[in-house]
């Protein structure tokens, strides 16, 4: 059989909290296959919270609870785009493109690459050198330099060339310009591809710069204030022990089942207590879920 151990403070406070534990171990184990061995303690730190659910999980299960999970770390948060901060990250990025095409990009357009062909008559491979002309490095890096400003930029994973690709008009035109000398960059390698990034990046934050100076505002998803709260008590810790994915769950549910004794006009000091209250009076930080968050919870 399996059995929770109540030790702290005889057990009183604590029945909600370990059932919790008791709950994400069980499921945990279900969700990887493995069978519950009384005399394997490795068992009992397999949580259902801290392995995605387990791929063996019923696809419902696993769900609920990565939406726990989800629920208790991230949230979305509505704000204005900062104009300053924005303008100030374009500028960075501006300089990390500009290094990217001067440094990678025209080292990589003055490659030369040598093919060989076998000559039947003589018997022997023939080799013809390839580069690029001065004024197909010119139109390159004229190309490069248009594509943070090319709408249908982009610079994505392709499946097809096993690699990232940059795509969009601009692109298609400087791999065709570069592609019987550089073959590689159609296949999603080379230096090129470090000022595409940068390229994408400086594309992206433009449109962040119009949208901070219109006023507009975005929604982001973000830490929620239950995890730094937590955080705080383990700033002093040598390994966390307040943000495990596992305690966070564990103080959640019993928050949960004090909410709905609540609602009942019920309590019980023995499966939990209002430990919130207590912390906050000690150390002004509350390591259980409140306001909002509780709620969503």
């Amino acid at each position: 059989r399996v059995v929770i151990n109540l030790t702290k403070m005889h057990g009183a406070g604590s029945v909600a909290h370990e059932w919790a534990h008791a709950l994400d171990n069980y499921f945990g184990l279900q969700g990887q296959g493995i069978t519950r061995d009384r005399n394997n303690l490795d068992n009992t730190d397999v949580y259902s919270t801290t392995s995605y659910g387990g791929y063996k999980l019923r696809p419902e299960v696993r769900e609920a609870f990565m939406n726990v999970v989800n629920t208790m770390t991230r949230k979305r948060v509505t704000r204005k785009v900062e104009a300053d901060a924005q303008s100030e990250a374009y500028t960075k990025l501006q300089k990390n493109f500009n290094y990217a095409v001067e440094k990678s990009a025209k080292a990589e357009l003055d490659t030369k690459r040598t093919s060989r062909k076998y000559n039947r008559k003589t018997k022997e491979y023939e080799y013809t050198e390839h580069t690029l002309t001065d004024e197909q490095k010119a139109k390159a890096l004229e190309l490069i330099n248009k594509l943070p400003d090319d709408p249908t930029f982009k610079f994505t994973y392709s499946f097809a060339k096993n690699g990232f690709r940059a795509s969009g008009d601009v692109a298609e035109e400087l791999y065709e310009l570069i592609a019987d000398v550089l073959p590689n960059q159609s296949k999603a390698y080379g230096p090129l591809h470090n000022a595409f990034y940068y390229a994408e990046k400086l594309k992206d934050q433009k449109d962040r710069v119009s949208a901070a100076e219109s006023g507009k505002e975005e929604t982001v998803l973000t830490t929620t204030d239950y995890v730094k709260e937590s955080s705080w008590f383990d700033r002093e810790r040598a390994s966390s022990y307040w943000t495990k994915t596992e305690e966070l769950f564990a103080r959640a549910m019993e928050s949960w089942i004090a909410d709905k004794m609540a609602d009942q006009g019920k309590s019980s000091d023995y499966l939990t207590y209002k430990k919130g209250g207590v912390y906050e009076i000690m150390f002004k930080h509350n390591p259980s879920p409140t306001g909002e968050e509780r709620t969503a919870i």
